[in-house]
């Protein structure tokens, strides 16, 4: 079950999120390439870049945490299939989450990963996110503050639908 409290929908752009913790969605390489990614590496300043660039990478399927430099405190890389795999996307973002758990921080805005770029269905997408944020919600209450960001129309309509539904 969604607290509509805790989690909000918000159209625009994520990195204007004030938010202790955001969520990328990255590619296993965790260079900022293009879209959402490309904004938050530009964001947070080449310091993103220099940093990634000493990691191994990331599977896909999985998540890594970096400082969030000039942008907030931590930067969340999660990265999604290019097609849709629901258990890989689900490990991904709970992967993700669990990093941001472990960061003490209270407030979160992440991306439907995936919907961009990747073209991965919205509606399956969205539904699959908010399920796992539900469940993440209930087990950490000090996250005071979850919000949802897209510059797509349809995306933030299904977030919102759903969101109100629940």
């Amino acid at each position: 079950m969604l607290d509509n409290n805790t989690i909000k929908a918000i159209y625009g752009n994520i990195i204007y999120s004030k938010a202790e913790v955001i969520f990328n969605s990255a590619n296993p390489m965790l260079c900022g390439a293009a879209g959402v990614s490309a904004a938050i590496h530009t964001a947070a300043g080449p310091e993103l870049d220099d940093y990634c660039k000493r990691l191994p990478g990331c599977d896909v399927g999985n998540a890594v945490i970096t400082p969030g430099f000039k942008l907030c405190k931590y930067i969340v890389h999660v990265v999604v299939p290019k097609e849709w795999k629901g258990g890989l996307f689900t490990r991904a973002v709970t992967q993700g989450l669990d990093l941001a758990r472990q960061t003490g921080a209270q407030s979160l805005a992440l991306p439907v990963p995936g919907v961009g770029i990747h073209g991965l269905p919205k509606r399956k997408a969205v539904s699959v996110l908010l399920d796992v944020l539900g469940l993440f919600c209930q087990g950490n209450p000090k996250f005071k503050k979850i919000a949802v960001y897209s510059l797509d129309n349809e995306v933030i309509k299904i977030l919102s639908d759903k969101t109100s539904k629940d």
